[in-house]
């Protein structure tokens, strides 16, 4: 009807947690499952399998799962290893 106003709020019926890494993390990627390496309390690397959501321009949205952590690598990723030893820089 003309003049009829009304007020609306829509919620999502399932909200995901992601986590955004940098592009330069993706060690490997096909289709949506890539790898990247995460730092451990050891200070090795460890190469874990992830779905990719969504890739932007800088960045990568992945699907938080069991084992990863917010310490992934970015720079020198390409060139890492699984179970080598990382140094974190500020």
């Amino acid at each position: 009807a003309a003049g009829f106003v009304a007020k609306l709020e829509i919620f999502p019926g399932k909200t995901e947690d992601y986590l955004y890494v940098p592009v330069q993390s993706l060690v490997e990627a096909d289709g949506n499952i890539g790898y990247v390496y995460t730092v451990s309390d050891s200070m090795k690397a460890i190469k874990i399998r992830v779905n990719i959501v969504r890739i932007y321009e800088s960045s990568v949205a992945l699907s938080r799962i069991p084992g990863i952590s917010d310490k992934v690598v970015t720079e020198g990723a390409a060139f890492l290893s699984d179970g080598e030893p990382v140094i974190i820089m500020e």
